[in-house]
C-alpha cells in the first residue's frame, strides 16, 4: 500500500520593519517596541447608507440594489508594551496596514477615549469579552481596564498601583498583568489572571458595574519554587506569565432511542465547560482546575 502525504504551503507575513520604536504604516514600514500579545478581534460593523428612493411623506420606501449589508473587518491587536499602545493589523483590507487602536502613547493610568484620551502603562494582555461583541479586556502593568467596542470608551475595571493586594476595583492591587482568560465555568463571568510578578493567579468576577469587580488570589502562595498543590496555601509557581484553556472533546452519547437494531452514527453533543487552564511559567507547565482549585504537573 502507497502512503500518501498532504503538504500544506501556509503563507507568512511578517508584520513589522524589523527596528524597535513606533511607526504606524505598512507592513514593511511600521515600528513595534516589545510587542507582547496577539488576538483575533472584529470590531462592531459600521452599516452603509443605501442607494434606494424615499417613499413620500418622508418614509423611506424600499432600497434598491445599491443597498450594502455592514462590512465586517478582521483585525489583528497586538499589544505594544514598551510604546504604551494597542495596536491593529488589517486582515480584511489585503495590505495589512497597521495603525493604533488603543492608547495616546503617553504612559499613564488615564481612561476616555481608546485612542486620544486613554493612557495605558506597558500593555501586555488582551482578552475578547465574549458577552459583548466588539470589546475587550486589556492587562498592564497595573491595572485590568474595559474597550468598550459600541462606544470607543475604555474604563477601569480594577488595580491603579503596583503591589500585591485582593479586594474591590481600585482597591485591588497588581503587578503585570501578563496574561488573561475570560471563563463563564461557575455560571458567572470571571477572569483568570497571570499576576507575574507576585506569582500568582488571580481570578476577578466581573460585576454588572465593573467598577466593582472583586479581585481574589486563586492559586499560588506567592513563593519562588514550584510546587504541586491546592489553592493558595501549597500551591506555588515562578513566573507565570501565559495561559490557556484545555479545550476537551466534546462528550458524545450514543441515540438510544432509534428503533433500529442497527449501529446509529447519530449522537448528541455536550459541550464540557472550559474548566482547565494550562499555565506556563518559568517553572514549567502546569495545569489549574478551576472547580477544585487543583495545581498540578
Amino acid at each position: 500500500m502507497t502512503e500518501r502525504f498532504v503538504v500544506v504551503l501556509i503563507p507568512v507575513a511578517v508584520y513589522g520593519s524589523g527596528a524597535s520604536g513606533f511607526a504606524d504604516g505598512s507592513p514593511e514600514t511600521a515600528q513595534f517596541w516589545a510587542p507582547h500579545n496577539l488576538c483575533l478581534y472584529s470590531p462592531p460593523p459600521k452599516p452603509k447608507s443605501g442607494g434606494g428612493q424615499n417613499g413620500q411623506n418622508g418614509q423611506s420606501g424600499q432600497s434598491g440594489q445599491n443597498n450594502k449589508q455592514p462590512q465586517t473587518t478582521l483585525l489583528l491587536l497586538c499589544s505594544d508594551s514598551a510604546n504604551n499602545r494597542i495596536r491593529a493589523i488589517n486582515l480584511t483590507s489585503g495590505t495589512g496596514y497597521v495603525s493604533t487602536y488603543v492608547g495616546s502613547g503617553l504612559p499613564g493610568n488615564i481612561h476616555g477615549s481608546r485612542t486620544t484620551k486613554t493612557r495605558l502603562y506597558r500593555p501586555y494582555a488582551i482578552c475578547l469579552d465574549p458577552t459583548n461583541s466588539g470589546s475587550f479586556f486589556i492587562g498592564d502593568t497595573a491595572t485590568i481596564r474595559y474597550c468598550d467596542g459600541a462606544t470607543g470608551l475604555v474604563s477601569l475595571v480594577c488595580g491603579g498601583e503596583v503591589g500585591y493586594t485582593d479586594g474591590i476595583g481600585r482597591a485591588a492591587k497588581l503587578h503585570d498583568v501578563y496574561s488573561i482568560l475570560f471563563s463563564s465555568c461557575n455560571g458567572v463571568g470571571t477572569l483568570y489572571v497571570c499576576d507575574h510578578q507576585n506569582r500568582v493567579v488571580r481570578s476577578v468576577t466581573i460585576k454588572i458595574s465593573r467598577t466593582h469587580s472583586v479581585v481574589q488570589t486563586v492559586c499560588g502562595n506567592r513563593g519562588q519554587s514550584s510546587h504541586d498543590g491546592v489553592g493558595v496555601k501549597t500551591a506555588s509557581f515562578d513566573g507565570p506569565h501565559q495561559m490557556c484553556f484545555y479545550r476537551s472533546r466534546s462528550l458524545h452519547q450514543p441515540d438510544t432511542k432509534s428503533k433500529s437494531s442497527a449501529i446509529t452514527a447519530t449522537t448528541t453533543t455536550r459541550a464540557r465547560p472550559e474548566s482547565v487552564i494550562f499555565i506556563a511559567s518559568n517553572g514549567g507547565l502546569r495545569r489549574f482546575d478551576i472547580q477544585t482549585r487543583t495545581f498540578e504537573r
